[in-house]
Formats: C-alpha cells, sequence, structure tokens
C-alpha cells in the first residue's frame, strides 16, 4: 500500500537499523532471515530456516531428470537463480523476482503443450 494512502505506513526493518546503528545513509538490506528473526524471534528464525532447508533440499535440480517439461527440475532452477536474492534482500524482493518467472514458465508450458499433444513440432 502506497504511503500516500497510509501515511503512518511502518519503515523498513533496514531504515530502523541504519538509524539505531547511527549509519549516516538508511539504504540498508537486511536479509530475508534477519527479517523472520525481527518479526518473530527466534520462532520465526527457526521456522523460516527450516522451510528454506526443505525447499533447497527438494528443489534441488542436480538430482531430477533436466527437462523444460520436468516441473520439479525447472522449479529448482528457479530457486537456486533466486538464491542469492533471499541471502541479499527482503523475502519480498525475492519473491518479486519469483513469481514472474513461474508465471511465464507455467504459460510457456501450458501454450506449448497443445503443439505437443498434436504432433506439430
Amino acid at each position: 500500500m502506497p504511503r500516500a494512502i497510509w501515511p503512518g505506513k511502518a519503515e523498513s526493518i533496514g531504515i530502523y537499523t541504519a538509524e539505531r546503528s547511527g549509519y549516516v545513509y538508511n539504504n540498508v538490506g537486511l536479509n530475508s532471515f534477519f527479517n523472520a528473526y525481527a518479526d518473530y524471534g527466534f520462532f520465526g528464525l527457526f521456522l523460516f530456516s527450516m522451510l528454506f532447508g526443505i525447499l533447497a533440499k527438494n528443489l534441488n535440480p542436480a538430482f531430477e531428470l533436466a527437462s523444460f517439461r520436468n516441473r520439479r527440475f525447472m522449479y529448482g532452477v528457479l530457486f537456486t537463480g533466486m538464491t542469492p536474492m533471499f541471502f541479499r534482500g527482503d523475502l519480498s524482493t525475492a519473491m518479486l523476482a519469483l513469481y514472474p518467472a513461474i508465471l511465464v514458465y507455467e504459460a510457456i508450458r501450458f501454450s506449448t503443450r497443445f503443439r505437443l499433444m498434436s504432433g506439430v513440432r
């Protein structure tokens, strides 16, 4: 929601941390693990770490058949490609890039399904 509509909207945790640390700039990006800790304490950090580990284990493209039609392989490639964003900044930033990539993959997969079924190459 834009601040023009919600003027009292809370600032980013990075801005809060930069101000509390005495930095002269406030463009500090805190990773998703810190955000989980800041929002929910050690329980949030533990839960987010467990979920991230489960995703990393189950979406490992090295153990899947390399094929565009293999959804687990493609999701693994997308997740692996987005991993640096999880460690670099907010979870919402990583999701803003991951959701469109998944949507485009699924749209291409859906549209090519009809050509493959009819035998047209």
